[in-house]
């Protein structure tokens, strides 16, 4: 079928899906509380307080980061099921075993299982960013966008060590509100914008925005900036040419289908607008 300029919504989920899992933070480490000022020494005593030792790491711990910087995640499921089962309210902890249990689900069950955990994060810390985002954008991935909505907005209000992430729950806000709250959207991608460099999917986003809106020369004037940069980017192409379809330009929207086509000639979701335009232009022997 036709692709429209909708699909990058369902693109643009799905990509984050591997993203969730892998995300800077994802390696937690071990804090050590700040120690206590010494009391003040009469004068001419001599100071024996011991000097502060850190505490040695739990070797599970270790372990584990050891099992997820190699990415085993079987492994690393396995050490870190047993150290949550020590250390029921430790958030950082709890948030790895999610990041693991989300990076192996194959199965709405075990899909399941990494939504208890992430929620078991934020119960232990609701102010710990890492775990709203992934939450998040699992909920996305399985169709429950205004779960999904709900926790990257409360992402969105909270203070990140790393920038990066809260960008990464405005641009999920985006494509979930693209929709049915446009503006909405629209303010959620500037707000990406002032956290991190614009992407092509931002730009992809921003036509489809304006062409919703009806401010067609701005969208196209997006998907032939993303095109000038990259020139094999299917979705740009075929949110172009649906455009141009729309702007009733068939021949300029055959020549940029043509065109990608001699470089991807392989493309599904080209191939059928090629076809469907032919069809729509009574041409259906030129499809073949």
């Amino acid at each position: 079928m036709p692709h429209t300029p909708h699909h990058g919504v369902r693109v643009a989920v799905a990509r984050y899906r591997r993203l969730a899992a892998l995300p800077a933070m994802l390696f937690s480490t071990i804090l050590l509380a700040s120690l206590p000022l010494r009391a003040q020494l009469p004068a001419g005593a001599i100071d024996t307080t011991a000097q502060p030792q850190a505490a040695p790491q739990d070797p599970l711990r270790a372990q584990a980061s050891e099992a997820l910087d190699k990415r085993d995640y079987p492994t690393a499921l396995k050490l870190l099921t047993t150290l949550a089962e020590t250390h029921p309210t430790d958030a950082h902890l709890l948030y790895d075993l999610a990041s693991t249990q989300d990076a192996l689900a194959e199965t709405p069950a075990q899909a399941s299982a990494a939504e208890q955990t992430y929620r078991r994060s934020i119960a232990a810390d609701a102010t710990y960013l890492d775990p709203h985002v992934a939450l998040g954008l699992l909920l996305a991935r399985n169709g429950k966008l205004p779960e999904a909505r709900t926790e990257l907005a409360a992402a969105t209000n909270l203070n990140p060590v790393n920038p990066l992430l809260k960008a990464r729950a405005y641009r999920a806000l985006a494509r979930i509100d693209q929709s049915s709250r446009p503006a909405d959207a629209s303010t959620e991608l500037l707000a990406a914008l002032k956290l991190s460099p614009e992407t092509p999917d931002d730009i992809l986003l921003s036509g489809e925005l304006a062409e919703a809106s009806g401010d067609l020369p701005a969208a196209e004037s997006a998907y032939r900036r993303i095109l000038a940069a990259d020139p094999q980017n299917a979705d740009a192409t075929a949110a172009l040419t649906h455009l141009l379809l729309r702007q009733q330009k068939p021949g300029d929207a055959e020549a940029i289908l043509t065109a990608a086509l001699a470089k991807n000639p392989d493309d599904p979701t080209l191939n059928a607008q090629l076809a469907s335009l032919y069809e729509a232009q009574n041409q259906p022997d030129k499809a073949l």
